[in-house]
């Protein structure tokens, strides 16, 4: 090797008077001629035999030239953590092929001179000739920064199910300009690293530098729970009323509360004075995300009255009878009369009537009333025609006769008369009457 001191001479000699003795330059004296471990250069060797007699003989010791290894060419590691890195070197000098190793010996070994698959470090790479001879030098291949998300800005959905949510991030290191993307792919994409009109879930935001390398984190928007609305309803007490009552209930959403049924809000959810019908309510919280309810107001049935009347039998007289019945309305129904005259009765009967025009009231649980009119009717007064009357014959004779008629009344007219004697006749002609 260039440099080394292994270098060798050997002399022998003949003629003269052996045994020889033999003497370097280098200050060696032997008898076998052989000089071993020396460095190059120019070397005398003097022979002397038994008589003293001398010879002299010149050699000359030759080197190669010295190994010349070239400064590595270092291509970094792209990505930091990566395995990326090269180091390539060459080599002039020696003796015979030279061949290249580097150590610490990992990614790809090449007798070449070209090493890649490296890691950020310092590398020796050490150059090797045909004699084993070898030179050496240090290479470091250098990595970037590792890139490093901040944590992200979250704004969350503003109501259950929309896209409202909004994420922001940024990044360190790397090598270049850093863009970003996020997944699943959803919303206004931004490579600046905002991205808007987000649903709620979970996403991955990734981050790419100029050499393609790349660092993920994950992040999450959420929502609010959806707003739930329920309603407890009271009906109103009567058919046509307007005494009806809904409480709207919410949950969920983001509190405070506004109702709105019609033109009516407020942020209790009480809603009075309503008549029988179907209500929407819009419910909307404090982010204006909005629900609605729809309930309904429910009646009882109309009340409705059946009169059933039996008139008066007798002219001028109290025997007129009215009973009703009723359906609809609410629990038990009582009733009263007016003029409230004959026996009233709750239970809808009312007896000892005279012909006239009565007002009969239908009352329910909830004092809803229904009123109706029914007319109890009597018959036309009896009316006698004159009498046609025949005297007695003799004094104190029976021979008398009175004939009546009469109209009015019901149906056929019978007759009798008092003092009942002579001969009775219900058709209206008594015979045989004496003076009286």
């Amino acid at each position: 090797c260039n440099g080394g001191s292994d270098g060798k001479i050997i002399v022998s000699a003949t003629g003269g008077t052996p045994p020889y003795s033999f003497f370097s330059s280098g200050g060696v004296l032997n008898t076998t001629g052989i000089f071993p471990v020396l460095n190059s250069g120019n070397y005398i060797v003097t022979v002397t035999d038994d008589n003293g007699c001398t010879a002299i003989k010149s050699a000359i010791v030759n080197q190669p030239s010295a190994i010349s290894l070239s400064n590595p060419s270092v291509s970094d590691v792209q990505c930091n953590g990566g395995a990326t890195g090269q180091i390539i070197v060459s080599a002039a000098g020696g003796t015979g092929t030279i061949t290249f190793s580097i150590s610490p010996n990992i990614g790809s070994q090449s007798p070449s001179g070209t090493f890649t698959g490296l890691t950020a470090q310092t590398y020796t790479v050490t150059a090797t000739d045909a004699n084993s001879c070898t030179v050496i030098k240090s290479a470091t291949v250098n990595q970037p920064l590792p890139i490093i998300i901040s944590t992200p800005s979250v704004t969350n959905a503003d109501c259950n199910g929309s896209s409202t949510g909004k994420v922001v991030v940024s990044a360190t290191g790397g090598t270049g300009a850093i863009t970003y993307s996020i997944s699943p792919n959803i919303g206004t994409q931004s490579p600046s690293g905002t991205f808007n009109g987000l649903t709620a879930q979970t996403y991955t935001v990734t981050a790419i530098d100029g050499n393609s390398c790349s660092t993920t984190t994950t992040v999450t928007v959420s929502q609010p729970s959806a707003i739930i609305v329920t309603s407890s309803v009271t009906n109103t007490s009567c058919s046509g009323g307007s005494d009806g009552k809904i409480i709207f209930t919410a949950s969920g959403g983001t509190s405070p509360y506004t109702f709105k049924l019609g033109a009516t809000s407020n942020t209790t959810g009480s809603f009075l004075n309503l008549s029988a019908g179907t209500y929407s309510c819009s419910v909307t919280d404090n982010n204006g995300c909005v629900a609605v309810n729809t309930t309904t107001v429910g009646q009882p049935l109309a009340i409705v009255i059946t009169p059933s009347v039996s008139n008066v039998l007798c002219f001028g007289g109290a025997t007129g009878k009215v009973i009703l019945s009723a359906t609809g309305g609410t629990g038990t129904i009582t009733y009263s009369i007016l003029p409230n005259i004959g026996t009233q009765s709750p239970l809808g009967t009312f007896n000892g009537l005279t012909a006239q025009t009565y007002v009969f009231t239908a009352t329910d649980a909830n004092g809803c009333t229904k009123t109706v009119s029914a007319t109890v009717g009597e018959p036309t007064p009896i009316v006698f025609s004159t009498p046609s009357v025949t005297n007695a014959q003799c004094n104190g004779g029976a021979t008398g006769k009175v004939i009546v008629s009469a109209t009015g009344g019901t149906g056929a007219i019978t007759y009798s008369i008092l003092p009942n004697i002579g001969t009775q006749n219900p058709s209206g002609t008594f015979n045989g009457l004496t003076a009286q």
